[in-house]
């Protein structure tokens, strides 16, 4: 058998990348103020939220690539709080401590 495969990557337009952008600003904006917020506002959003320990002096988050800015917040954070909208390579993350 001979098997021959070919790779094209894919990358989304500028205007998918503004949208999904706007998308998670205007819900980390819902989400800013209360876990509860938070918890509205990814209802609101279906969006599926995950829970994960990080322990103080940790560098980055398990399944996040290049998260050392979300672990400087949530270090920095108070129980509550909800982060900005960060930009992690191919993702947006909004956190909650």
């Amino acid at each position: 058998m001979r098997l021959a495969t070919m790779a094209y990557p894919v990358e989304p337009s500028k205007a998918t990348v503004d949208a999904i952008y706007k998308s998670g600003s205007e819900f980390a904006t819902k989400a800013n103020g209360s876990v509860e917020k938070f918890k509205a506002a990814a209802n609101e959003a279906s969006i599926m939220t995950s829970q994960m320990n990080v322990q103080r002096g940790s560098r980055n988050v398990p399944g996040l690539a290049n998260s050392v800015e979300v672990v400087r917040w949530a270090n920095e954070a108070k129980v509550g709080d909800v982060s900005e909208l960060f930009k992690l390579e191919d993702s947006y993350v909004v956190a909650v401590l």
